[in-house]
């Protein structure tokens, strides 16, 4: 391995090789993190930038005539620094060291831009963007050729085993992990290598050399690569994995988080079978090569924080890799790539279609001893459950619906009963989605095996709402073709029936359906599920997955119905959002406006959340209508109980408005009294301005400015945040408008008295304003927190000096 001891020169003599090979005078210079080079940034005025790279003595002639050559190639593509000629037209110069020693030396045009590194946020289309532009890269490099292949250079990923020999005196956990993907490298990689497509590679497209412009804020792009130190001769799809790495560092979720800059590489410059299958061994040994040479630079060169700076990261990365199931990675990158996640899928389903499979209850279902359950979040049978907690609240309305029918639970459900904490996952994400088919039958009802098989997994979980008792079968009915049955809320009568390695015959008894409380703890049925692979996962594989999850667990697990060959449809109808926005655009006026760039696509609401089409809970602190909660149980079934009686007006006697009207008046002090009821904030409103005019004689209306009192016209009309926005028409003559008391940001701060007087003497200004040109001020509207004006508590003693 090199010595990584860089070449002798400092900004001083940067700027006279700049005067003196390029007849250039530099305005200021500062020096460039550099592994192995000495790089400096040349400022030459306003506008002209220059890096001057000095090379390491180990670079011979040939591999900076690779550098120079490649920079050519890639110039139509303006993605990497143009070579600058000496004032003689040399592409390199060759400088003298203070000690005699000879160094090569380059002058490229600075790119201006951000490091990724140092770049946030990095959204999908930004990381789309890198994607599509290093497949450009690739793509154009497929057509170069040099006679210096570098392949034995330490970054070259062949190199692997024999640089992971530098990395000596890790810690325990640290060698562990280092051991693990040497292992996949050597029984992944090693015997395909020479396999691969191979051709030039930039094979440096960290995060430190990807460099991002965001012209426009909203929409940031690649403003350049930079530094071909590292580029060799090696399996093409090194770029991606290089890329891949760096961009998975400090991610929660790295294989998501790489989805669309796999998409958009792939797009640019289509990967092969072979190679999307390597793709994750590949990025683990790209991780590895950086921490050994990392090992080894740092006791050579302690003070160069350049050798370390992304040495945390790959180690943490690393550890996440390891939970990561090499196939898995593969199913991710193929479904990036626009392929099915699971290469034998469509195998299996056309073999399932050609089968005929024993009646997994005994019996085949029909429309007459069986009933499609909704169990989804616009299910009326759970609306009527108040506490979808507990299994047992809704067992028993469901036993009734069925009515002694086999009731069958739909696959990718999304499902309020998975709503609480049990089902949390990252990120605050609740695991909602339903992976197999429910079949609701009696406790003790027969289950029998559809297809022979081999038993793989015997278990229990003795969690509540989890799988109980479990079994998962094995099917190999072809060569290159393996798939798993799973059956969970079992009796435990399972557990003593079966051994692991146990065959099982077409049509033989398996078990039979368990009850509650060790089925875990649900209504009884059958969870039947459908795997193309258990990853190893064994009884852990899961039976409800998170939204931004579902498209990978439902390629794994695809619809039972393949097997089940059902009379009815197992999954649930959706309406896209796309299509309800279009509906809405097409029925509903366009000045009812809609919310967040996303919009959110509401389905339930319950107590303080709301829950949109994927199940996952927002807290509500918009909607200030639903004070108690979206569909509290007692508002509920108290609004039940008067519907079912009676609904109408105040015209007619009727006791339950007086006994309403008297307890709610006991709350409020003298001399309120006497109620009006109505439907909304806007009718409130109005009729308030109606009661302060009539009991007034006065017009005039004093408002706090940026509020929002309602909708009607003379509501809009004292609505500051209305009449002086979009489309308003100003103030009128007969509205005042005091300064908003926003102790926030305004020119008294703080929520005292000293900041509540400032602002109260602008009410006081305005009323003697009214009183000066002969008008009577009716009402002073102000809300308790002032919402549109931002959310803001009124300060101490502003009221109180406001009605003073």
């Amino acid at each position: 391995m090199q010595e990584n001891t860089r070449p002798p020169f400092d900004c001083a003599a940067a700027r006279e090789i700049l005067r003196a090979y390029y007849h250039i005078h530099a305005s200021s210079c500062r020096e460039l993190p550099a592994e192995l080079d000495r790089n400096f940034h040349l400022q030459c005025g306003d506008q002209d930038a220059f890096v001057l790279k000095i090379a390491h003595p180990s670079l011979s002639e040939s591999e900076l005539d690779l550098q120079n050559q490649a920079l050519q190639h890639l110039r139509p593509l303006r993605l990497f620094p143009q070579i600058v000629p000496s004032a003689t037209g040399q592409s390199s110069i060759t400088i003298s060291a203070p000690d005699g020693e000879r160094y090569q030396a380059r002058l490229l045009r600075y790119i201006d831009g951000s490091p990724l590194r140092d770049f946030r946020p990095h959204s999908d289309e930004l990381l789309a963007h890198i994607g599509a532009r290093l497949g450009e890269v690739s793509a154009a490099m497929a057509s170069f050729d040099h006679v210096e292949k570098r392949r034995d250079y330490r970054w070259h990923i062949a190199s692997l085993p024999q640089v992971a020999s530098f990395a000596t005196g890790l810690p325990a956990e640290k060698q562990a992990l280092l051991d693990y993907f040497l292992r996949l490298y050597t029984d992944e990689m090693l015997p395909v290598l020479s396999y691969l497509r191979s051709g030039f590679c930039y094979n440096d497209a960290n995060d430190t050399n990807i460099l991002v412009r965001a012209d426009d804020p909203s929409a940031p792009q690649v403003a350049g690569f930079i530094d071909l130190g590292d580029m060799t001769y090696c399996p093409v799809i090194a770029d991606l994995a290089v890329a891949i790495a760096y961009v998975m560092m400090d991610c929660a979720r790295p294989l998501q988080k790489v989805m669309p800059l796999v998409a958009a590489y792939h797009r640019a410059f289509p990967l092969r079978e072979r190679e999307i299958r390597l793709l994750f061994p590949l990025v683990a040994a790209r991780l590895c090569l950086s921490v050994c040479i990392s090992c080894y630079q740092q006791r050579r060169e302690p003070a160069n924080r350049h050798l370390s700076i992304s040495e945390t990261s790959a180690w943490r990365l690393l550890r996440q890799l390891r939970e990561i199931h090499p196939r898995r990675a593969h199913y991710h990158f193929r479904a990036a790539c626009g392929l099915p996640a699971v290469p034998h899928a469509a195998t299996l389903r056309d073999w399932l279609k050609s089968q005929t499979c024993a009646p997994i209850l005994g019996r085949e279902l029909n429309a007459e001893n069986s009933q499609l359950i909704d169990l989804g979040l616009q299910s009326e049978l759970l609306a009527q459950v108040p506490d979808l907690a507990d299994p047992a609240a809704w067992a028993t309305p469901l036993h009734t619906q069925l009515r002694g029918k086999v009731g069958i639970g739909m696959y990718k459900e999304i499902r309020p009963i998975y709503l609480t904490d049990l089902f949390q996952s990252a990120r605050q994400q609740r695991r909602t989605m339903h992976l197999g088919v429910d079949l609701f039958a009696p406790a003790g009802s027969p289950i029998y095996a559809p297809l022979a098989g081999a038993v793989r997994v015997v278990a229990e979980h003795v969690a509540p709402q989890d799988f109980g008792p479990m079994l998962i079968v094995e099917h190999q009915p072809q060569p290159g073709l393996r798939f798993y049955t799973v059956y969970g809320h079992l009796d435990a009568g399972a557990l003593q029936r079966w051994q692991v390695g146990q065959t099982v015959a077409a049509g033989e008894l398996l078990a039979h359906i368990g009850a509650p409380p060790r089925n875990g703890n649900w209504a009884p049925h059958l969870h039947f599920q459908l795997a193309l692979d258990l990853l190893d996962l064994r009884d852990k594989l899961p039976g409800v997955c998170s939204p931004s999850e579902s498209d990978f667990w439902a390629s794994l697990c695809p619809d039972p119905n393949w097997l089940l060959k059902l009379y009815c449809s197992t999954q649930p109808g959706q309406q896209s959002s796309l299509k309800q926005l279009l509906a809405r655009r097409r029925t509903l006026n366009p000045a009812l406006s809609l919310s967040y760039q996303q919009h959110l696509h509401i389905l339930r609401g319950s107590m303080r959340h709301l829950y949109d089409e994927q199940g996952q809970p927002f807290l509500d602190c918009v909607n200030n209508v639903a004070h108690v909660g979206h569909s509290h149980p007692r508002i509920t079934a108290a609004a039940m109980r008067q519907m079912a009686r009676l609904n109408t007006n105040t015209r007619y006697l009727h006791a339950t408005i007086l006994d309403y009207a008297e307890r709610l008046s006991a709350t409020l002090p003298e001399p309120l009294s006497a109620c009006f009821f109505v439907n909304s904030g806007s009718e409130a409103n109005e009729l308030a301005l109606r009661l302060a005019a009539a009991y007034s004689g006065g017009r005039d209306i004093l408002v706090i400015d940026h509020a929002y009192h309602g909708h009607t016209s003379a509501l809009i009309d004292i609505s500051p945040y209305k009449f002086n926005g979009a489309g308003g028409r100003g103030k009128a003559a007969h509205v005042q408008v005091a300064q908003l008391p926003d102790s926030f940001r305004g020119p008294a701060r703080g929520y005292d008295e000293t900041a509540g007087a400032y602002y109260a003497r602008s009410v006081a200004e305005k009323i003697a304003a009214i009183d000066t040109h002969g008008g009577k001020l009716a009402a002073f509207f102000a809300e308790g927190i002032l919402a549109c004006g931002g959310q803001l508590p009124l300060p101490a003693g502003y009221l109180r000096r406001a009605y003073a």
